[in-house]
Formats: structure tokens, C-alpha cells, sequence
């Protein structure tokens, strides 16, 4: 994805999506994608300063099905509640990870098609679907549902959504 699509992306979602933003609690569990340098980049906050990298294995060839929980967000990037590993790693607890590292599936394994909604709750307007059992970067989360971009952007609820990358979540 370029960076003009995702600064696009950001800035469309930023107006799009605050109204829904102010009032949201909870956490959403995700798993890693890890890109070329085969680590996942820790900052400081968002935007900020590339303070650490992390992986749940040394050995490339046995790294995953494990996932980290995130309990904040701001726009593109996810804080770090826990991470599911047997490592301590309390010091990593409160930093940040950027969305574009960040990836959860779909449970529609079936290729029954989910509902994109407006807003982040099942009585808000469906403005797209998935028909297809996908994975996606999450953009943003409220209440254990994740803004996505699938070619329209909306809302995933959670039951919808699968945390575990190396088996399905039925």
C-alpha cells in the first residue's frame, strides 16, 4: 500500500470515524504480521520513537499462533495490554504498535458474507459486506469491534472476528 493511500486512508477515517471514536472502551486480540527486518517495531506513542522490536520466537520457522492484546488506540496505532508468550515482556506493556503490523481473519469460513456497519453496533446501517474469508488490518477499535477498509470502510462485530492465524476461531 502506498503512503499516499495510507496517509489518505488515516486522514479519511480521522473525520470520518471521531464522532464514534470519543466514547469507546475496551480491547481487541490480534496476531503480528512481521515485514522485512522479521521483527515487529515497538514505539515509545504514536508517531514516535522506535524504542524496541519483538518476536514470540527466535526461530523464524516456529513464530506463531500467538497473539497480543492492544486496550487503546488512536488512529493507526495500537497500545500493548499483554502479549500471549512465556517470556516475560512487562516491558513492553504500554508501548506501541502500528497498524500495518497488526492482522486478524474473518470467520466466515463458510463464505457466508459479514456485514460491514456505519457505525459499531449490530442496529447501525450495513455499508458493505465480506463475502470471502479474509484477513485485514485493523484500523481502529470500540467496544470489541475493529474499523476496517475493505473497500468500503466500516465496522466489524466481534463475533465476525478471528485472532488466530494458524487455525479458524469456529
Amino acid at each position: 500500500m502506498s503512503f499516499i493511500k495510507i496517509a489518505f486512508l488515516l486522514s479519511t477515517l480521522l473525520v470520518s470515524s471521531q464522532d464514534s471514536l470519543d466514547h469507546c472502551t475496551g480491547t481487541i486480540e490480534t496476531y503480528v504480521e512481521y515485514k522485512d527486518n522479521g521483527s515487529l517495531p515497538i514505539y515509545d506513542a504514536p508517531n514516535g520513537k522506535k524504542i524496541d522490536t519483538f518476536r514470540f520466537e527466535d526461530d523464524p520457522q516456529f513464530d506463531f499462533g500467538k497473539s497480543i492484546e492492544f486496550d487503546d488506540c488512536t488512529i493507526g496505532w495500537f497500545r500493548i495490554k499483554s502479549i500471549s508468550t512465556d517470556l516475560p515482556q512487562n516491558d513492553l506493556i504500554g508501548k506501541w504498535v502500528h497498524y500495518s503490523y497488526v492482522r486478524f481473519g474473518t470467520t466466515n469460513y463458510d463464505r457466508s458474507p459479514i456485514p460491514i456497519k456505519k457505525s459499531p453496533n449490530n442496529n447501525s446501517e450495513t455499508i458493505g459486506s465480506i463475502n470471502d474469508e479474509t484477513e485485514l488490518y485493523p484500523l481502529s477499535f470500540c467496544n470489541g469491534w475493529i474499523l476496517v477498509d475493505h473497500g468500503v470502510q466500516g465496522w466489524l462485530a466481534p463475533e465476525h472476528i478471528c485472532n488466530n492465524e494458524v487455525t479458524n476461531c469456529n
